[in-house]
């Protein structure tokens, strides 16, 4: 009986792992992640779709990066990526989608983007925060944090010579 029951279960978790290796998952990240308020920082966003989210036709996929607010709707929309060896991107025809853009938060927080396939026939700056949803691709977050004081910078350097001696 205990055969058994262990033959079953190594081939579930066999066939798990192989359906697992199949599967796509598009990639979304932003360079830095993070930044510090009230200074402006270059940050490049890049986007490695699956084929299953490549719009039709495949040779032309417009994907657009925008902010999102807290209540899931548009916030700004930033613009189109690329794949041209443009706004960023540093190989052309790679299939990774890229733009290039300057941040310049004034207060800490994190502040969330997506990607959404421009080919719906949804204008995306006008619609819901529910039907947004449907267009977005992946998201990605951004941490703004603030600069520490001089006398936190004092606080850290003590800590670290008291734990040394």
């Amino acid at each position: 009986m205990f055969l058994i029951l262990y033959r079953h279960l190594s081939f579930f978790f066999l066939a798990t792992f192989f359906l697992l290796d199949t599967l796509a998952f598009a990639e979304f990240t932003a360079t830095p992640d993070a930044l510090f308020a009230k200074e402006s920082t270059h940050v490049i966003f890049r986007f490695i779709p699956t084929p299953e989210s490549v719009s039709s036709p495949p040779q032309s996929p417009h994907y657009s990066l925008i902010e999102l607010a807290q209540d899931g709707s548009v916030a700004r929309y930033i613009g189109m990526l690329t794949d041209e060896k443009a706004l960023g991107d540093e190989v052309a025809g790679d299939g990774v989608f890229t733009r290039k853009v300057q941040l310049n938060e004034k207060v800490s927080g994190q502040i969330e983007f997506a990607i959404i396939d421009e080919s719906s026939p949804l204008n995306p700056q006008t619609i819901t925060a529910n039907e947004l949803s449907s267009l977005i691709l992946e998201k990605t977050i951004v941490k703004v944090i603030r600069h520490p004081s001089f006398l936190e910078l004092l606080e850290q350097v003590w800590a670290k010579l008291k734990a040394y001696f």
